[in-house]
This record gives structure tokens, sequence and C-alpha cells, in this order.
């Protein structure tokens, strides 16, 4: 308790720490929402895997801001809202997601391609204002 006292700047600095992470678990619970727009051709193994592998990229992108120091461009990110996911499971096998942050009115697009063995790849990134 005494050591408490003594430092208020480390106590200011962990109740500041701990206010962050519990403001961040609440949006991260608050703003899932299941994608509101699925194309029916679309089975859903496949809209797992899409889910899964737009994931995936996303903390990839998170990951080389972070280590770039690009701190803006993370707005893209942080929370995302997927608005729809349309594709073909079919021999074409190409599918679009469109998503965006929770604190940014931009979206951004990508074009996935099915590949056999593999399952579903990435082809491009787009950013949209």
């Amino acid at each position: 308790m005494l050591g408490a006292v003594r430092n208020p700047k480390r106590l200011a600095l962990v109740s500041g720490a701990f206010s962050i992470v519990l403001a961040m678990a609440i949006l991260w619970f608050w703003s899932f929402p299941s994608p509101t727009n699925v194309s029916a051709s679309l089975a859903p193994d496949d809209v797992r895997q899409i889910v899964r592998i737009v994931s995936k990229s996303r903390w990839k992108w998170v990951r080389w801001f972070v280590a770039k120091r690009e701190f803006k461009s993370l707005r893209h990110f942080v929370l995302p809202h997927t608005y729809w996911i349309h594709g073909d499971s079919g021999a074409t096998g190409k599918a679009s997601v469109l998503y965006r942050g929770a604190f940014d009115s931009d979206k951004v697009f990508l074009n996935l391609f099915y590949d056999g063995t593999n399952g579903w790849q990435i082809m491009s990134t787009t950013f949209l204002q």
C-alpha cells in the first residue's frame, strides 16, 4: 500500500494502461458482427476460410505498420467490420471482401482466389477512400 502512495506516476501509468486495455476489450467484443451480406454461392466452410485468411492478412498488415511506426495507417485494421463477402466457389473460385475499421470511414477491398490444394489466397488489397 505504501509503495503505491510513494510512486504516483507508476499508479497513474498502471491505471491508464488498465483503462486502455479495458476499453479495447469492450470494443473488441462489442463490434464483432457477422458479415452483413454473404454471397449465396459460397459454402459456409468457404466463408469461414475467407474470414480466417482476411484476419491473418489484417494482422500481417498491423505487424508491418507497427514495425515501420506508421501508426496512422493502423486505423484501417483496428476492430474491422466486414460489409460483404461475394464470390463463387465453383470453377472460377474467386471472392471479394469489403471491410472497414471501427475508427475509420475508409474501406479496404480484398480480392481472393481459390487455389485447389492451398485453399483461398489473397490476390490484391486495395484501400478505398
